[in-house]
């Protein structure tokens, strides 16, 4: 694949491995996050409302 104007040949193994660190970190943040709520003591059934109600204030 090429990048018009800039004559630089990018391969898609580039982009997939970018793509898998994103996964990677998408990954490790949900699972901090679900640890922390945890901690706090809230159950797992319990975060989609949070979650929700997050959002409805937003």
């Amino acid at each position: 694949m090429t990048q018009v104007g800039s004559g630089t040949y990018v391969s898609d193994k580039e982009i997939d491995m970018a793509e898998n660190e994103r996964q990677e970190k998408i990954e490790q943040s949900v699972v901090r996050f679900l640890r922390e709520m945890e901690a706090l003591g809230v159950k797992r059934s319990e975060i989609p409302k949070l979650i929700e109600a997050f959002k409805e204030e937003s």
